[in-house]
């Protein structure tokens, strides 16, 4: 048996963990990212109320929370190293998705479905580009968030799981939209009248669905701890973002 001791707790696990949970959350988490990503052309008008102030978000933004929210699940009972192999197994999807669309779509084509292909072409011709820029903030935003709760969680003995995960998302999700917008939205956009807007309301959104869902969260977390029979803190984790293996 392995003991994790801390100041005013003790978890035990056995030598091999079955992770009979992981998979099942890898295979939502992936599925939730290549949706978004494949979404987020997809712009959707919001107008506000009062005003004639009406600009566009894409439509993996309401999609996207799912996401971070299985990060905090996985970082709190799995710990960081499988929360940021979460994160690469969805980059790798995007990547190789995105890929095998750029190249399918420039392959040839019968002159009647023309049509057809130059609507594929605008729909995913500027797709690799909006890639690049999920795939840079989920790596800039998703690190910092996983880094923040598992700190944190370490610093409170596990405690405050509700302030801990509001806080982390809030940064994470700053991060994120901070490098991903910018690569992805500036130049097709403007950026005071599009880009500024959309930022703050899929900020606003995305903090608003993690408040929400604290109670899902919550017991998702207890009872996967209870399941797995784990509760991993981070005393001697590698926090280096670019590591895939687990040690």
């Amino acid at each position: 048996m392995i003991q994790i001791k801390g100041k005013n707790y003790i978890r035990v696990m056995t030598d091999k963990t079955p992770m009979k949970f992981f998979h099942i959350i890898c295979m939502i988490y992936i599925s939730s990212m290549l949706s978004v990503n494949f979404l987020t052309l997809r712009l959707m008008p919001i107008a506000i109320p009062f005003t004639d102030l009406v600009f566009p978000i894409g439509g993996g933004v309401l999609l996207f929370p799912i996401g971070f929210l299985l990060q905090d699940i996985t970082t709190e009972v799995y710990g960081y190293a499988r929360s940021r192999q979460l994160m690469w197994l969805g980059i790798i999807a995007m990547a190789l998705s995105v890929t095998y669309s750029s190249i399918i779509i420039h392959q040839p084509y019968l002159p009647e479905w023309t049509q057809n292909h130059n609507a594929f072409i605008g729909a995913f011709g500027n797709l690799p580009t909006h890639t690049f820029g999920n795939i840079m903030g989920l790596i800039t935003g998703s690190i910092v968030n996983d880094y923040i709760l598992s700190k944190s969680k370490i610093k409170l003995d596990g405690n405050l799981f509700a302030l801990r995960c509001i806080s982390a998302t809030l940064i994470g999700d700053l991060s994120y939209q901070l490098v991903s917008y910018l690569i992805a939205w500036t130049g097709e956009m403007s950026m005071t009248k599009s880009i500024l807007p959309f930022f703050i309301f899929a900020l606003l959104y995305k903090i608003t669905f993690n408040i929400v869902t604290l109670p899902i969260s919550y017991i998702t977390v207890e009872y996967l701890k209870k399941k797995e029979n784990i509760d991993i803190y981070d005393t001697k984790t590698n926090f280096n973002p670019f590591k895939f293996t687990i040690t």
